[in-house]
């Protein structure tokens, strides 16, 4: 997990820099749809070596649990869940205390302005892209130790993680964490009560609700990284 980080990395800084920023002049949509043709790229070249079939990561320690308030709690959920709040602490700390985390606050907030005081937010997009293709590796190995996957997989969680970010509220990270507990709970109970195939539609359910109250998320607040 920790060595491929630094490919993906790599990997996401090639496409933002060399696919999608000579594609940001033209509007949000022409890069979007970059994103989405080189994911059908990739899905379709994983189906040709590794197959369509379901596979998981096992490790020795996969199917342990611990015992917490009398109830059984599979080891991994309890690694994946302590992993996730460290890697949450450690991208707000990153975002609100390096000179690079507070470029990319000025690149998104004012590219304009912040290119008169010497920040090139293209440079910027193509650090967060890589950073966040090094991030989504984290958690994509994460996932695949506890859930089975498949080269589609991805848009699965992709609409999962749109859903937390949307629901806690663009820029803050406090509401990602926030959001990703209270849906994570929300489906845990729901999927317990009326059937595991129903989660998604609760989780999607409050989604809609918390839309309609709060347009901006539960913590958004236009301009400003919580």
């Amino acid at each position: 997990m920790l060595l491929i980080a630094p490919v993906m990395f790599l990997i996401g800084y090639v496409i933002q820099r060399w696919v999608l920023n000579p594609l940001m002049h033209r509007g949000g949509e022409p890069p979007l749809l970059a994103a989405f043709g080189l994911s059908i790229i990739a899905q379709n070249v994983m189906l040709l070596i590794w197959g369509a079939d379901a596979r998981t990561l096992t490790t020795s320690y996969s199917n342990l649990g611990v015992s917490l308030f009398g109830v059984r709690v599979p080891l991994m959920y309890l690694i994946a869940f302590v992993l996730a709040i460290i890697l949450i602490a450690a991208v707000q700390l990153f975002i609100s205390q390096s000179y690079l985390g507070k470029a990319i606050r000025a690149a998104t907030q004012d590219p304009s302005t912040a290119q008169v005081m010497g920040i090139n937010p293209r440079t910027i997009y193509t650090f967060t892209y890589g950073i966040g293709a090094a991030i989504a590796t984290l958690g994509g190995t994460l996932i695949g130790l506890i859930f089975s996957f498949t080269p589609a997989s991805g848009l699965t969680w992709l609409l999962k993680g749109f859903v937390v970010v949307v629901m806690g509220g663009m820029g803050s990270i406090v509401g990602i964490l926030a959001a990703g507990g209270i849906l994570g709970i929300a489906e845990g109970i729901g999927g317990a009560i009326v059937g595991t195939g129903y989660r998604d539609m609760i989780g999607f359910l409050i989604f809609l609700i918390v839309l309609v109250f709060w347009p901006r998320g539960l913590f958004g607040k236009i301009g400003r990284f919580a």
